[in-house]
């Protein structure tokens, strides 16, 4: 009993803290919060106009060939937009990879579930998008894998399991899969994970 008058006693402490920390986080100048209902491009904008400064025009070298790095998603962005690079031109360079790695002996999957025509479908049309003028968001075109316990439509959610996607068959988007979708994101294909998720090493025995 002891014990639990100290887990009583406690507890307005404990409610106390919380409601300062709220407090705290509500005013904190640096905090900017995004309204839930908002569209899913406008919150993308917001959150783009608080990371630092990025002159992703400077890693160019001027005859079209950028250095040898990890493109962020703000190079993918101007490469788009400078008209240096196309999504489909991306897609194509995925898609090579994609089937390099699946035709080793033994296979060496990056995906779970890959569609080259359906990476080329999405990438086609984020393309027209540019050449049109009207790229969605910042996100246009950015390439982007989804985790197998997640719905991403077309592809099956397996949860990395072999029968999963059997009983449960995917019929739409997760939210945060369409509201990506809504900002133009091309998904690539459903990512490996420890089976179920019930791990953290992420080895399957089903896939790899």
């Amino acid at each position: 009993m002891n014990g639990m008058r100290d887990h009583i006693h406690l507890l307005p402490i404990s409610l106390n803290l919380l409601g300062v920390y709220v407090v705290n986080l509500e005013t904190e100048p640096d905090v900017i919060g995004l309204e839930e209902d908002g569209k899913p491009e406008d919150r993308v904008e917001l959150a783009l106009k608080c990371l630092p400064h990025y002159d992703a025009a400077a890693c160019w070298t001027g005859d079209s060939t950028p250095s040898f790095r990890y493109w962020k998603i703000r190079d993918y962005a101007y490469a788009y937009r400078s008209r240096l690079a196309k999504p489909s031109m991306v897609a194509e360079h995925i898609i090579s990879v994609m089937e390099e790695f699946s035709n080793k002996k033994p296979p060496a999957p990056f995906l779970i579930s890959f569609d080259a025509e359906e990476v080329r479908n999405q990438a086609a049309a984020s393309t027209k998008r540019f050449e049109e003028g009207n790229p969605l968001s910042i996100l246009d075109g950015i390439f982007m894998a989804i985790k197998d316990d997640i719905d991403c439509y077309p592809y099956p959610s397996k949860g990395a399991t072999t029968w999963y996607h059997d009983v449960r068959p995917t019929k739409k988007d997760a939210v945060c899969v369409s509201r990506l979708r809504n900002c133009g994101v091309i998904f690539v294909g459903k990512a490996n994970m420890h089976e179920v998720g019930l791990g953290t090493t992420g080895n399957n025995a089903n896939y790899g």
